[in-house]
């Protein structure tokens, strides 16, 4: 399914919980997590605003357990051809996808605000665990010039829409999508996101982060 955020075509897309071992999984990343909550070689540690657990540029590290994701990989690329079958091609491409982080939080944790460039195309994220009633949505930025003063220009427009509606989405400075634990989405690589403070909850957030890269067939 396609839906237009902010004029970005976002995928969404159900992996089927029983296709793998998702309790296996799950059962290793939370031992990793408990091993070190705040693993995170990913932000400057003096300057850190991020302190979610995370594998990204430390996959290697011998204090955790190396995860398998190779069950996964196929149910994930049938979602991402999918997503790439929907754009109106005219030449033939290839394209590629890694699994470059999972990302686990609980209370007072957060990401903050990044994109994925220049390292891919598409980024897209697989809620693993996750509780919509207790676990905060990935925060999308609008990336128009105009959007932090849209509101003052328009504001008769935005008071009135429908401010559930993705449709509208171009209007507002910032939107979440409505996601449930199995949910895969795929979205372009240079929109920025977030995941805010998470409150106090008792099972951890996770999500599986993959990148992915076009390039023309030669």
């Amino acid at each position: 399914m396609i839906k237009y955020i902010f004029g970005y075509p976002f995928g969404k897309y159900k992996i089927n919980p029983k296709s793998y071992n998702k309790e296996g999984l799950i059962k290793n990343l939370h031992t990793n997590y408990t091993i070190d909550p705040k693993r995170n070689k990913w932000t400057n540690p003096f300057i850190r605003q991020s302190d979610l657990h995370m594998m990204y540029d430390d996959e290697d590290n011998k204090d955790f357990i190396k995860i398998d994701f190779k069950e996964l990989l196929p149910l994930y690329d049938k979602s991402i051809r999918q997503y790439i079958d929907t754009f109106k091609l005219v030449k033939g491409v290839n394209y590629k996808y890694d699994i470059v982080n999972y990302t686990i939080g609980m209370e007072n944790q957060i990401m903050q605000l990044h994109d994925h460039l220049p390292n891919c195309t598409f980024s897209s994220v697989h809620y693993l665990q996750y509780d919509p009633d207790k676990h905060p949505k990935t925060v999308f930025h609008n990336p128009h010039p105009l959007m932090h003063v849209l509101k003052y220009l328009k504001p008769d427009l935005t008071d009135c829409v429908d401010g559930q509606d993705s449709n509208n989405s171009f209007m507002f400075e910032n939107w979440t999508m409505e996601v449930v634990e199995d949910d895969f989405i795929i979205f372009p690589s240079e929109l920025k996101h977030e995941i805010p403070r998470i409150s106090n909850t008792p099972t951890p957030r996770m999500t599986i982060v993959v990148n992915v890269t076009v390039t023309p067939t030669t």
